[in-house]
């Protein structure tokens, strides 16, 4: 994809780079980052993908061997434990997200500068443009505030929803060896042991599975990078600067 990509941008006439969205900070960003993001749908999501499904099919499996019925209650609460970890991972990765789309046109200006730095430097204007490029990166500043207190709700709320389930899974627990205690002997039939193995299978289990769902493919990221790269492909060039045709190719001079 990078290369075909590539290709394309080589074959765009000149007027086509005099457009602020063509820089070449802008392009170089779609080359490292918007084909990355295709490329995290495909071959690179299978790895997470495996980790989440075996990760909580082990879990399971494990804990109905030994106690099926602290099994069952791990499974009802489990769910909790998962979303937890993919809402902190998500916000965290929206975070990320908005900061490169806000910075765009503090890129740009930044782009332009370097690029032309020499007329910058010749008309004396580096205070001024310092000065319009903090500018630009105020509003990025309070928005990335309110994002950090966002953000920071998110992972107290997912870490507390752990710590529930955390407390949840153990009384359930107890109250399982409690109530198969033999009247007569006093001895429960449930073994105590069995209980906390099958607790921690599916607890580290779906932990486990939360985190790798949370390493898994951004569909609308790959998706709004997608419709980037095509606008670029298949965007018409009025003079093809790679492929000419073979009439008006130019012939050597020979003496």
């Amino acid at each position: 994809m990078r290369e075909i990509l590539y290709l394309n941008i080589l074959k765009k006439n000149i007027g086509w780079f005099d457009d602020r969205d063509n820089g070449p900070s802008v392009l170089t960003s779609v080359l490292s980052a918007d084909a990355a993001a295709i490329n995290g749908v495909g071959g690179e999501s299978i790895g997470p993908t495996a980790e989440s499904v075996f990760g909580m099919v082990a879990g399971v499996g494990v804990a109905f061997y030994f106690c099926w019925q602290q099994a069952v209650v791990c499974l009802l609460v489990s769910p909790v434990m998962v979303i937890g970890p993919t809402i902190d991972m998500q916000m965290m990765k929206a975070e990320d997200e908005g900061n490169e789309e806000d910075l765009k046109e503090a890129n740009l200006l930044c782009g332009d500068c370097i690029v032309n730095f020499k007329t910058v430097q010749s008309f004396g204007h580096e205070d001024r443009l310092v000065q319009k490029y903090k500018e630009l990166l105020m509003p990025v500043h309070k928005k990335n505030m309110t994002r950090g207190f966002k953000t920071g709700a998110a992972f107290g709320v997912s870490q507390m929803s752990q710590y529930i389930v955390f407390a949840a899974m153990f009384f359930f627990g107890g109250l399982i060896i409690k109530n198969s205690v033999d009247e007569e002997t006093g001895i429960p039939t449930v073994n105590p042991e069995d209980v906390f193995i099958a607790l921690f299978a599916i607890m580290f289990g779906a932990n486990a599975a939360g985190n790798a769902a949370s390493f898994g493919p951004d569909m609308g990221k790959a998706e709004a990078a997608a419709t980037k790269i095509f606008k670029i492909i298949e965007m018409p060039s009025t003079i093809n600067a790679v492929e000419m045709d073979d009439h008006k190719a130019p012939k050597r001079v020979t003496a």
